[in-house]
């Protein structure tokens, strides 16, 4: 489970010969072999939200079991707060976030406030709007502190790069930035174990050992499946491409045993990419 040294792969094949469920960041062709699949995010929405996004972009629902959100997550926890790492103590809360995303807690019995002295919790998914100067959000990050009010996190993320590659902050570093005043947060999506907890939930009928975590982010996809205790495998040829180069490189295992020495999370299995013949 926490290997010194991963087992280098070149094909994800060779992964489906061992694991009968693979818990994504992406979507792959993996069910010609008949796995399931769960697709985990760490979008701020309902799963059914993010559902009719990958429908519009083609990813319809036979390619998956299940979609896992952080929003989802924490809906279903704010809806048994009995099961919930986070006991709320009232059913007001101030939304700090975009638009679209306002309507989480729909259908519950929560009552969003405009003040935050009202309020008995905060759900932050981002700030109001994409790169909004963070020095504009302090003032009120800083009432919420004073008042000690717990701020549900539903993504973790602290940057995103978006399809034009522009960078954007996201709601993980507005979280950090309230730890920093004092403030307590409570986190929903990776690398967080509630959101690994809730996708083997999802696949019930799927032993925890035949189960294996696959993502290209090191500090989210690999750390929360380490955190709860199942296996995990990188895909270098993602986000970490730049740092790890080619897999056919000479150096190529050297660099990744030093990245992840250094990082101190080490995933099972290494991966060139996500792909299947």
């Amino acid at each position: 489970m926490y290997p010194s040294q991963p087992t280098f792969l070149s094909s994800v094949e060779e992964l489906s010969t061992k694991y009968d469920a693979f818990i994504l960041g992406i979507v792959a062709a993996l069910r010609k072999a008949g796995k399931k699949i769960a697709f985990l995010s760490n979008a701020p929405r309902r799963s059914n939200v993010v559902e009719q996004a990958l429908a519009g972009m083609g990813v319809g629902r036979e390619l998956y079991d299940v979609i896992v959100t952080s929003g989802e997550a924490a809906y279903y926890c704010l809806q048994h707060p009995e099961l919930s790492p986070f006991k709320p103590r009232g059913h007001k809360y101030l939304y700090i976030g975009l638009e679209r995303d306002r309507l989480i807690l729909e259908g519950l019995h929560y009552e969003e406030v405009m003040r935050p002295e009202h309020a008995q919790f905060v759900m932050l998914s981002h700030s109001f709007e994409d790169n909004q100067p963070l020095k504009s959000l302090m003032p009120l990050m800083q009432k919420c502190a004073e008042l000690h009010l717990p701020v549900i996190c539903i993504n973790p993320d602290k940057e995103v790069v978006r399809l034009t590659g522009e960078r954007v902050y996201c709601a993980g570093a507005l979280a950090e930035e309230y730890r920093m005043m004092g403030g307590e947060v409570i986190y929903f999506g990776k690398p967080h174990r509630t959101v690994y907890e809730h996708t083997l939930a999802a696949l019930h009928d799927v032993e925890r050992t035949k189960v294996v975590a696959v993502g290209d982010t090191l500090g989210t996809d690999i750390l929360g499946g380490e955190r709860t205790r199942i296996n995990t495998a990188l895909v270098t040829g993602g986000v970490l491409k730049e740092v790890l180069g080619s897999a056919k490189a000479a150096d190529f295992r050297e660099k990744c045993v030093s990245l992840f020495e250094k990082e101190q999370i080490t995933p099972d299995y290494v991966i060139p990419a996500f792909t299947v013949s």
